[in-house]
This record gives structure tokens, C-alpha cells and sequence, in this order.
């Protein structure tokens, strides 16, 4: 019997090291991702994340920047700190992420390979609460566009989907906080 609870119990203790999540806390971020790179959690502070008058925005509900083409498995996890940056590397087969988070600031880098898209998705928690009248239409949350040096925004609640061109910068707004993904290529954003 104790033979058993010991399998049991070492057992566990593998699959919960297999949906390991991995966290960055910094100044003014904090910041969980899942065993295979995908950023689950983010949280923004302004100025920064202790003291009083902290702003705090959350960016999404479970998965905020995901990956296509990862797949099941195991991932390699690496870590690095410098004075400036935290780097992590998701790595499995030909796919891996190594993300550059600073160690002041707002702005991450993401290098990726092996892999054939990413979703960026605003959870309910970026959206802001319904206000009335003048409020409601500065509090809207909207998608938005950069190609060819304009811009385009569209409703996060809009139901037909489009797809558009960004050459510069896509990614989702509300009235304080943007969460915006460039690319060294023009994409195509399904919204």
C-alpha cells in the first residue's frame, strides 16, 4: 500500500512540473506563461506596481498572446537575467519563443520560429464596465490597425470578422492602456 501512495505521490508531483507556469515580476509588470511559451496573464502598473496611486490594468482573461502550429509535448524552458532584461526560451522541435521582458518598462520582444501564427486576445477584465452617456463612448475598447501610416480601429464588440493588412502595428486599445504587436512584415489580423 505504501508502495502505491509513493507511485501516486511521485506521479503528481511529475504532472504538476509538466503544467508548470512561469512567472516575471518587475517594477512595473507581472507576467505568467504557460509550459509551451503562450503568454497567459499580464498585468500593467503605472507608475509602478507598489505604493499609492498605482494604476493597475489586467490584459486578458486566460490566454493574451497565443501560438499556432505549437502542438502537444514537452517544452524546454530557459531563463536568463541580465541587469536590463529577463529572457525566456520555450523550445520543442523546430518551434521556440524567446521573449525579452525589461527589467523597467512596458515594451516585451518576442522572437519566434517553427511556428505559424499568433492570436492576440483582450479578456473581459481589459474591457472597461458600461458608463453612461459622454463616459461610454471614451471608455470604448477597440482593435486597431497601422498600415501604410494610418490607422484603423473597430469595435471589439463588432461580430463580422475582417481581415486586415498591418504593416506596422496590430493589437487591441481602451481609453489608458494598448497592447500592440509589431511585425518586421506586413500580416494579415483576422479581428
Amino acid at each position: 500500500m505504501l508502495r502505491w501512495l509513493l507511485i501516486f505521490g511521485l506521479a503528481m508531483a511529475l504532472a504538476d512540473e509538466a503544467v508548470a507556469e512561469t512567472q516575471v515580476t518587475t517594477d512595473s509588470l507581472r507576467l505568467t506563461f504557460d509550459d509551451s511559451g503562450q503568454l497567459k496573464a499580464a498585468i500593467a502598473c503605472f507608475p509602478a506596481c507598489v505604493g499609492e496611486g498605482a494604476r493597475i490594468q489586467q490584459f486578458g482573461d486566460d490566454v493574451i498572446i497565443g501560438f499556432n502550429g505549437g502542438g502537444s509535448g514537452r517544452w524546454n524552458r530557459a531563463k536568463n537575467h541580465t541587469e536590463s532584461h529577463y529572457e525566456l526560451t520555450f523550445s520543442r522541435g523546430s518551434a521556440k519563443l524567446t521573449w525579452r521582458i525589461p527589467v523597467r518598462g512596458y515594451r516585451l520582444e518576442l522572437e519566434q520560429a517553427g511556428l505559424s501564427g499568433a492570436t492576440l486576445v483582450s479578456g473581459e477584465s481589459f474591457r472597461p464596465r458600461d458608463a453612461a452617456g459622454f463616459g461610454n463612448w471614451l471608455e470604448q475598447s477597440r482593435y486597431v490597425v497601422i498600415h501604410e501610416g494610418g490607422a484603423q480601429q473597430l469595435g471589439l464588440e463588432e461580430t463580422d470578422v475582417e481581415e486586415q493588412t498591418a504593416d506596422q502595428w496590430v493589437g487591441y486599445r481602451n481609453r489608458y492602456w494598448t497592447l500592440m504587436a509589431g511585425a518586421p512584415v506586413a500580416v494579415t489580423a483576422r479581428l
